[in-house]
């Protein structure tokens, strides 16, 4: 038992730690400049919204939408969950890097009750990675390429945006489904070329899912999908900007033969430059078989199976004061969907499914201190069927974050 105590102290005395705001490191031997140490470090965020929302009363004779009708509070996490990331990396071989990453996100409402029990704890991310001159190979469930980059460039990311209703047992909406579709963390194996004069290509296959729709799925999966980026940053005098292209291909077919297969397919991108304290972005995306809110498994088909077609966009600008910190923004998207023949004949009998839903947020966010900030949003979200029918809601929220 001595020696067992004396032989953890000893290890223990080996560990030197070093913290600051953007992380806490603990380098197991060495000095983490020399490449030849193990090391592991956290990172992650906290955050809380207060929401008030007004929405009209739902339509009769429709389906889907991305508002809950009614007046409501909620107390609850906004677009991000919660965070906290588990990080190591091995000491470097060959010129190569070797790193592993493993990320909880919590999430904090009760979904409308007092007892609650079931709060999500989704493990979104779950990869190791190999960097080298070679660019870097990526393997395990990640952000997936195609509108990821939509999503991490809206502002409303560390806001609230649409909410989805005050119940809704996930995140809220941002601009998902009124400007970009959700890209989701998902398995994948992916390649990166390393930086060729600012330019850079990834190609990812990834698990692949069923695609599906009004009461019929496309369920088997006899190859992987595959997305690509093509992506290009630079820097120049008082700012930076980026640009990039990502592309999704996935094909599946139905258990009924007769129903042959689907494809679903899809092209994206944006241009995103900062200025001194001015940012501005738009972004888009455009294909079939991709859905409206989520992609591929919710409403990407009708119900004979035929791939419906979307497309969305988001402009956005934003403007920071150096004096203070403090952000302002704005930013407006729209996702559209087009009617396929058998959705047009059964509009009556079965119901108008959603043709536009769009989002404008005004955002203030301010970093009380580097690792603490506060902000304000209000949203004003519109659904249209193809029916004519109309709903909107207003959205105030006020919130904070915490880093780490």
């Amino acid at each position: 038992m001595f020696k067992t105590s004396v032989s953890l102290l000893a290890a223990a005395l080996l560990f030197a730690i070093t913290v600051n705001t953007a992380s806490a490191e603990i380098a197991l031997t060495g000095s983490k400049a020399d490449n030849k140490s193990w090391y592991f470090s956290t990172d992650g965020f906290l955050n809380t919204f207060l929401v008030y929302e007004d929405a009209d009363a739902r339509p009769a004779g429709v389906l889907g939408g991305t508002i809950a009708a009614g007046k409501s509070t909620s107390i609850r996490t906004g677009l991000l969950p919660g965070m906290i990331g588990f990080n190591v990396k091995a000491p470097q071989t060959n010129g190569i890097d070797m790193t592993a990453r493993v990320a909880f996100y919590p999430q904090i409402q009760n979904a409308g009750t007092r007892t609650n029990f079931n709060s999500q704890i989704d493990t979104r991310e779950l990869w190791f990675s190999a960097d080298g001159k070679f660019g870097q190979v990526l393997a395990g469930k990640a952000l997936n390429l195609f509108q990821g980059k939509s999503i991490l460039t809206d502002m409303s990311l560390f806001g609230v945006g649409s909410t989805g209703g005050p119940n809704s047992p996930g995140t809220t909406l941002g601009h998902i489904g009124t400007g970009y579709l959700y890209a989701q963390f998902g398995p994948n194996i992916r390649y990166t070329t390393p930086d060729l004069g600012g330019f850079k290509f990834a190609v990812s296959l990834v698990d692949p899912s069923q695609i599906a729709g009004s009461g019929v799925a496309a369920t088997i999966k006899e190859t992987p999908g595959v997305e690509t980026e093509l992506s290009y940053g630079t820097s120049f005098s008082g700012g930076t900007a980026q640009a990039w292209v990502n592309t999704l291909y996935q094909k599946a077919k139905f258990v009924d033969e007769t129903m042959g297969s689907v494809v679903a397919a899809g092209v994206s991108g944006g241009v995103q430059a900062f200025y001194k304290g001015a940012e501005v972005m738009a972004s888009g995306f455009t294909g079939q078989g991709l859905g409206s809110i989520l992609l591929l498994d919710v409403d990407s088909l009708d119900a004979v199976g035929k791939e419906r077609k979307s497309a969305g966009f988001l402009v956005q600008t934003t403007y920071k004061f150096d004096s203070t910190g403090t952000k302002l923004g704005v930013n407006y998207g729209m996702n559209r969907m087009q009617e396929t023949d058998n959705d047009e004949a059964t509009r009556i009998s079965t119901g108008a499914r959603l043709k536009e839903a769009s989002a404008a947020v005004v955002g203030i966010y301010q970093n009380i201190t580097p690792v603490w900030q506060v902000m304000g949003e209000y949203t004003h979200t519109t659904n249209k069927w193809f029916n004519a029918a109309e709903q909107k809601s207003d959205a105030f929220t006020v919130g904070t974050f915490f880093f780490f």
